[in-house]
């Protein structure tokens, strides 16, 4: 018999390299980092079709309504329960955590920067705080949330775990232009 293990988190990103240090990103016209760790469960069946491309909180739980009948449950590991109620009753769960990465932009600059690998209108007007559009950046198909912070405009990236370095290292490369800086991983934090 074996005792029970909990499974090892790794970051894709781990070992990236950044630009600057991280204590500049409080002044930073764009700051690039990781939401890691924070689990991600597709569900099936128990959608609401007036949320539908809208992120909805719930405490520590954020549910991104894809479409009408499909949302994606975002939770801090230790959050299980609070995420229950979210997950039991669904016609399907897929727990997709290990296969999915979490990046934010944020910042004045942020759009300035997706703007030029993206090929969808993200202003304001076109996307308003917590809406959700499903699109290309830097031509990966990316599941984007814009979800300001303190004000100013950020945006949340979902991408594929082995397509997560590849991203990083485009937006990385267009943002200094315009005075990008890494951030520190925002730990087992709900994007909000």
């Amino acid at each position: 018999m074996t005792a029970a293990t909990t499974p090892v988190r790794r970051s894709p990103l781990e070992g990236a390299v950044t630009r600057r240090a991280a204590s500049a990103a409080a002044v930073a016209p764009v700051v690039l980092a990781e939401i890691w760790p924070l689990d991600k469960h597709v569900v099936r069946g128990l959608g609401d079709a007036g949320t539908a491309g809208r992120v909805v909180d719930d405490g520590p739980v954020a549910v991104w309504r894809l479409q009408p009948d499909e949302s994606l449950v975002l939770f801090p590991p230790a959050e299980h329960a609070a995420a229950a109620r979210h997950l039991d009753g669904a016609r399907s769960t897929t727990d997709v955590s290990s296969g999915s990465t979490l990046l934010r932009m944020a910042g004045p600059a942020a759009r300035a920067v997706l703007a030029e690998v993206c090929p969808v209108d993200l202003s304001a007007s076109a996307v308003p705080d917590r809406s959700i559009v499903q699109t290309m950046v830097a031509n990966l198909r990316v599941v984007t949330a814009r979800l300001d912070v303190a004000g100013e405009p950020a945006f949340v990236l979902l991408v594929a775990r082995d397509e997560a370095r590849y991203l990083w290292d485009a937006l990385s490369e267009i943002g200094a232009a315009h005075g990008l800086v890494h951030g520190d991983p925002v730990a087992g934090a709900v994007p909000a």
